[in-house]
């Protein structure tokens, strides 16, 4: 059975992996798609980055490493109205 979140339309992928500077394992994978150049590249397994066309995206916080996050509601007071 094919997977719902597979794509028919992945005509060209390629990944590279290399160790930087400090010591960390860096995989840098890269797709063509409907005519645009993806590239994603993890640190450690984590996506850092994300470009599409060569321009990089604004990547959305990950609630595990991004602690400002955390308490984003915390000014809200659940009893208010009482």
């Amino acid at each position: 059975a094919k997977s719902y979140y597979a794509s028919n339309d992945a005509t060209n992928k390629q990944s590279r992996t290399y160790i930087d500077e400090q010591g960390r394992k860096v995989t840098v994978m890269s797709m063509k798609k409907d005519g645009n150049t993806m590239e994603d590249m993890f640190i450690a397994g984590e996506l850092v980055e994300r470009k599409v066309n060569g321009v990089v995206e604004v990547s959305h916080p990950t609630f595990t490493t991004d602690a400002s996050c955390e308490n984003s509601f915390a000014s809200e007071s659940p009893t208010k109205d009482r």
